[in-house]
């Protein structure tokens, strides 16, 4: 008899106590009971750990601890770890709504699919309703070129590892890296090499926006997204369709305009990053399927970047 949860949900937990309960309470408010939490807890330092041993009372919270290794390896543990059929990651100031699991695990069943991909809202700090991420009222299948496609348009697909189901041999042979941007790179991987992927455009998940101005504050890691898409588009070039390469160059340049935000204003590599932009902008803004946030950074740079600074400081402060 086999004894093994359906499901194992992962979540890597550091110093996360104002959000923890909540995440954990919609793991319990589950429809589907079939399941293991496997807790990474990265050496967190705050009161997230009384938290974690309280929840331990239940046998399916299984609390994993290790030193500070950052999100992707803190994954990587309990991936190592996980009993389940299927794999479903949760960040831990994030939550499920109370069907997440019944409706993925039907979809993927029905059509054995290898993953499938949950819409889902925006929540604020106080938990309350922003707004969904994507307004298509379709459900569908994709491949993983479509996948890719989508994700690096910033469509429904969308690049965090989260509000997905996953068949646990996804990651027979994948794990995250230790990088910047392990959230993009491991999906990048895992979508090329599955092909039969679905989409849910009824919102199962629960994301959260976080109020911190250390959000925009330069990290020195920041900075290694930069290399990581080049590799990416180094590859794609010679190896993806043309739409590929095309929402490919539409992600590098939103990527651009993010870490360009970041940077202090007298770092010598904000120069580099403006030359990016200056070279690609135009090529970008004739693709129709640019998002609006992208466009007005591009349409405002021909200003200056000080525009460009000005505008999106100002989105910042009034939210």
């Amino acid at each position: 008899m086999n004894n093994s949860p359906l499901v194992s949900i992962i979540i890597p937990v550091y110093n996360s106590e104002r959000f923890l309960k909540e995440c954990f309470e919609s793991i319990l408010a589950q429809t589907f009971e079939d399941y293991e939490v496997l807790v990474v807890d990265d050496g967190s330092s705050d009161s997230s750990l009384d938290i974690e041993d309280q929840y331990s009372k239940d046998p399916r919270f299984i609390i994993i601890r290790q030193s500070n290794a950052g999100q992707g390896m803190a994954r990587n543990r309990a991936l190592d770890m996980a009993e389940g059929r299927y794999i479903t990651f949760l960040d831990s100031d994030d939550a499920m709504k109370p069907d997440f699991l019944k409706r993925t695990i039907f979809e993927m069943e029905k059509g054995d699919y290898d993953i499938v991909v949950s819409n889902y809202d925006f929540m604020n700090e106080k938990s309350d309703f922003l707004y969904i991420h994507s307004n298509v009222p379709k459900n569908y299948s994709l491949d993983g070129y479509e996948a890719l496609t989508e994700m690096w348009y910033d469509e429904n697909v969308h690049i965090g590892p989260w509000a997905k189901l996953y068949k646990k041999e996804v990651f027979e042979r994948e794990r995250f890296k230790s990088c910047y941007c392990e959230d993009s790179d491991i999906l990048v991987r895992i979508f090329k090499k599955n092909q039969s992927i679905y989409y849910i455009s009824d919102s199962l998940f629960r994301y959260r926006i976080r109020n911190n101005a250390d959000t925009w504050v330069f990290k020195p890691r920041t900075y290694e997204q930069i290399a990581v898409f080049d590799d990416m588009y180094s590859f794609a070039k010679d190896h993806y369709p043309e739409e590929m390469v095309k929402a490919l160059e539409v992600k590098m340049i939103s990527v651009w305009f993010h870490v360009l935000l970041q940077l202090p204003k007298d770092d010598k590599r904000a120069e580099e990053l403006k030359k990016r932009i200056k070279k690609n902008r135009y090529a970008v803004l004739k693709n129709k399927r640019i998002r609006t946030k992208t466009r007005i950074a591009c349409m405002s740079s021909y200003f200056g970047f000080r525009v460009v600074r000005y505008l999106f400081g100002f989105a910042r402060r009034t939210g």
